[in-house]
């Protein structure tokens, strides 16, 4: 299992790299260097959590702060184009969640969001479930998506059925789940379900 896990965790570095290069050096064509620099020192921050964090769980508070980061490199590239507004019920709580697996999420509203929109709107929401899961969705306004045709483009790709197979390897299948929800035109909404396996901090 530690095997399909770090092999899995490996397919997000080059994905990531791409983007963010690419973004830094658009960036600097326009010469803020300043920026630049902050963009860098994210960037640099979210890859050594991706690359040298080897434990397969993280703190919720961890993750929490590289989507920080990775909301900032984006709001870089789209400044106010992109409102987002997170609702954390868990902030402060010793849990334990897979490393890597909100940041994919949020991602996937820059993947499929804007379309013909000029804006996007996206709210992150983590609270406990009513059977004491822990329960983190992803909500955007953007372009929408049709569940079935995400999957397919996932399919022997990364992302969403990245998170999903790390999910099952971790808590086994049925346990904890990746829901994709959504309308073309309208909304997506990306949802996992998690259980505290007991570990803390």
């Amino acid at each position: 299992i530690a095997a399909q896990m770090s092999a899995l965790r490996a397919q997000i570095n080059p994905h990531f790299l791409f983007n963010s290069l690419n973004l830094i050096g658009v960036t600097a064509l326009v010469g803020d260097s300043k920026t630049v620099m902050h963009m860098v020192e994210a960037t640099g921050r979210i890859l050594r959590y991706s690359l040298y964090h080897r434990e397969t769980m993280t703190g919720l508070d961890e993750e929490i702060e590289i989507v920080l980061q990775y909301l900032f490199l984006q709001k870089c590239r789209f400044d106010d184009a992109v409102k987002v507004e997170i609702h954390n019920d868990l902030e402060g709580e010793e849990i334990l969640i897979p490393a890597m697996s909100i940041q994919p999420v949020v991602e996937n509203c820059f993947k499929h969001g804007f379309g013909s929109k000029k804006s996007l709107h996206i709210h992150i929401s983590i609270t406990w479930d009513d059977e004491e899961r822990i329960s983190i969705c992803v909500l955007d306004n953007g372009a929408g998506l049709d569940p079935e045709t995400v999957w397919k483009e996932e399919k022997g790709g990364i992302g969403l059925s990245n998170i999903r197979k790390r999910l099952e390897l971790i808590y086994g299948k049925g346990r904890a789940s990746l829901k994709i929800e959504g309308q073309p035109g309208v909304y997506s909404s990306i949802s996992l379900l998690i259980p505290v396996k007991g570990e803390r901090l």
